[in-house]
């Protein structure tokens, strides 16, 4: 009886939630992503749908695409994706934000709608801005946050800004890395790795965005790696929210993680500004733009209205010299009605 069990709640959560649920959106804000840079001043093309790089929604992905997404959020099957190089009209290689190697750096992501499932971030050393990699060069470099490599989001604490650290490689620099963030959902019901069955189970809706930052050397670190070899292991604990080690620059442990909340919200704080200020420009520009077109409209028909006016009548007003009684009449003495019409000009 269990696969029956099993069988009507699968298609009691697909009834409510829907496999592809059209609340549960979010994008990237901080690193700026190619689909949200827009938001915040960059001089790139407008993505309204910045919150719903889902791959193509989960019919698509799993029942279609046998679960693959492009490595920005495009449906795989897409031809050009939009958000990758070289044929997206999103993918124009900006570089959104530099850091440095092995810098703990704040991430801003909003969440418009919560159910369950985590984040996961991954880089790519790419260095080609004409063309983006597969998503083998991601799988080589996961990123750690506080909650190791999957963040987890949960209630109604998910919903809304959420705002996290995440920890660059000490041994990656770049001229050009592309930063990959995956939101995986964990609202449907599926078979669990232990073979029994609940929500969060299974295949799971994505969704997914890319930022392209840089990420410059740190000479003395550099130095320091080539006799020791990888330290990218280095507990996230263990350095503050600049990339330092805390056993140089000693402090209290609780200090340190107020001054990263602190840090965080000055960050976020930063982001909502240069979304209002990006509006409020976007906003301006419109009304301008309403006004110019206004302006052109009155003198358009102010042009129209001169070209199809009746003309003044001055005809009156015409002197045309003494009349030649001779050519108004005919030879008999009657009026010659000709003559008549040639003075008045009504012919």
């Amino acid at each position: 009886m269990n696969w029956i069990t099993n069988a009507f709640l699968s298609l009691f959560y697909l009834g409510v939630f829907g496999p592809e649920s059209s609340e549960q959106h979010a994008r990237l804000l901080e690193p700026p992503s190619r689909a949200s840079m827009w938001r915040v001043g960059f001089p790139n093309p407008r993505d309204e749908d910045d919150n719903q790089g889902y791959c193509g929604g989960f019919g698509v992905q799993y029942h279609k695409n046998n679960g693959k997404c492009g490595i920005c959020g495009d449906r795989w099957d897409d031809e050009p994706r939009q958000h990758e190089a070289p044929h997206g009209i999103f993918a124009n290689g900006l570089i959104t934000r530099r850091y440095k190697q092995g810098y703990i750096i704040p991430v801003v992501v909003d969440v418009t709608a919560n159910h369950n499932g985590h984040f996961e971030f991954k880089l790519c050393p790419n260095d080609n801005i004409f063309r983006d990699p597969t998503q083998a060069c991601f799988d080589q470099f996961p990123l750690r946050t506080s909650e190791g490599y999957k963040y987890p989001i949960f209630g109604s604490d998910g919903i809304g800004y959420q705002q996290l650290y995440v920890e660059l490689p000490l041994t990656v620099t770049c001229e050009q890395c592309i930063l990959q963030w995956t939101y995986v959902a964990g609202n449907n019901w599926g078979t669990c790795d232990n073979g029994t069955s609940g929500v969060g189970c299974g295949p799971q809706e994505h969704f997914r965005s890319c930022a392209d930052i840089q990420i410059q050397p740190r000479p003395l670190l550099t130095q320091f790696l080539k006799p020791n070899g990888d330290s990218s292991s280095v507990e996230l604990s263990a350095k503050d929210n600049l990339g330092f080690d805390r056993n140089v620059f000693p402090e209290d442990q609780e200090a340190a993680l107020r001054r990263k909340k602190l840090y965080l919200q000055t960050i976020l704080a930063k982001v909502k500004e240069m979304i209002l200020v990006t509006e409020q420009s976007e906003s301006k520009n419109d009304q301008d733009l309403g006004m110019e077109k206004g302006l052109e409209k009155m003198r358009e028909e102010e042009l129209q209205e001169k070209i199809f006016a009746p003309a003044n009548d001055h005809q009156n007003d015409l002197d045309y010299g003494p009349v030649d009684n001779d050519a108004a009449h005919w030879d008999d003495g009657d009026p010659n009605p000709w003559w008549a019409k040639i003075i008045s000009n009504k012919h």
